[in-house]
């Protein structure tokens, strides 16, 4: 028996029945069947992801601070950023409640409960003229409106502000002579209404803090990393 090399020509690519699979079906199965283990897909180039990796590849290499800036919007136009917002909802109802519960029982100061009740108020406004624009953000899915504003906001800001440092007056003046115990005194204010008062304006310059420090931070990162690339351009350089 001629068990050589047989002379028979190839067959031909059309009489392969097995034929592999175009681009289109090979990216589709992919997409369809993710590997084990993994519970949603890869988030798209449009995701919060691809934002900021966008936003990096626009002012990176020559604008750091407007990098920071365009970061910074995406961030406050996410998904948890609108979660946040929805749960801060709970300080300003927790502010109108207890000033409007202790409304008489602050006799050192009596405007400390008024305060806790104006500012829960206008925080709840604030906070609905928000989460509207949020929804006119998503619907509309203009990136060039992610950091609008609601016209009303800055005047409610403006309001907030000049509020807040009323209320820093009237809580930090009465401080060394604040008394919880003795209702009769004149110094005399309920526990629950200052010592929330109290915190609600301290917590907001612990963050105040917080923030400018990590901002300061992020600015040193970027001028170090600034002048690494500088340095690694002028060495590269003949």
């Amino acid at each position: 028996m001629n068990i050589g090399p047989s002379n028979a020509p190839p067959p031909l690519y059309e009489d392969i029945s097995n034929s592999p699979p175009n681009y289109n079906d090979a990216v589709g199965n992919q997409s369809e069947q993710p590997p084990s283990g993994a519970g949603v897909t890869p988030p798209s180039y449009e995701s919060l992801f691809g934002n900021i990796r966008a936003a990096h590849e626009e002012h990176a290499s020559s604008n750091k601070v407007a990098f920071l800036r365009k970061v910074a919007g995406i961030l406050m136009n996410t998904i948890g950023y609108t979660v946040m917002l929805t749960v801060m909802y709970l300080v300003p109802i927790a502010m109108i409640v207890i000033g409007s519960l202790k409304l008489n029982n602050c006799p050192a100061e009596n405007q400390i409960p008024v305060f806790l009740i104006v500012f829960g108020v206008a925080l709840i406004v604030k906070n609905t003229l928000s989460l509207i624009q949020q929804v006119k953000r998503y619907r509309q899915n203009n990136p060039e409106e992610q950091t609008k504003k609601h016209p009303g906001e800055g005047v409610i800001d403006a309001f907030l502000l000049i509020w807040f440092v009323a209320g820093n007056i009237w809580v930090y003046r009465i401080f060394n002579n604040v008394q919880y115990e003795t209702k009769e005194s004149d110094h005399y204010c309920d526990r629950l209404v200052y010592l929330f008062a109290f915190w609600c304006i301290t917590i907001v310059y612990i963050f105040c803090a917080t923030v400018i420090t990590c901002c300061c931070c992020m600015c040193c990162v970027a001028v170090c990393c600034n002048r690494n690339n500088q340095q690694t351009d002028n060495s590269a350089q003949p």
